[in-house]
């Protein structure tokens, strides 16, 4: 069994919902490992989609699939919904770290440096500086 997820309270390793997570899961791990970019999205989307069935749409556990997806999202070639999906997944890892680490976290600058990197290929280069005044300020803190 993978350990680095574990089934809901109540709910057995081997229930179908979760295996199948985990499962979607390691195929979007040999999809990447094999630059297949599409298909691991597609992987880890199935993934999320389980996980977000399994644990509800906020809960921390489910941040390994959405930083998966987001980096497997930064690898595959822009499409019409491209940056509107890079950037959906980004705010929610954000979020989602937020709400496990706290506001003022350092967790929280890796996933902000990503972000304000989505807003850079956008050239949203604006709305980057409310991001890149937060990260300042969280850099300051951790020194």
């Amino acid at each position: 069994m993978n350990h680095e997820f574990q089934p809901p309270a109540g709910m057995e390793a081997d229930d179908s919902d979760f295996t199948g997570m985990v499962e979607s899961v390691a195929e979007g791990d040999e999809k990447v490992a094999a630059r297949e970019w599409g298909d691991a999205e597609s992987s880890f989307k199935e993934a999320l989609a389980a996980a977000n069935s399994l644990y509800g749409t906020t809960d921390p556990r489910i941040l390994p699939i959405l930083v998966r997806l987001g980096d497997a999202q930064l690898q595959t070639a822009p499409s019409s919904d491209y940056f509107e999906d890079l950037t959906r997944t980004w705010q929610r890892v954000l979020a989602v770290t937020s709400f496990k680490h706290g506001p003022q976290s350092p967790e929280l600058i890796p996933v902000i440096k990503k972000l304000i990197g989505v807003y850079d290929l956008q050239g949203a280069h604006i709305v980057g500086i409310e991001l890149l005044q937060r990260l300042q300020a969280l850099e300051e803190l951790k020194d």
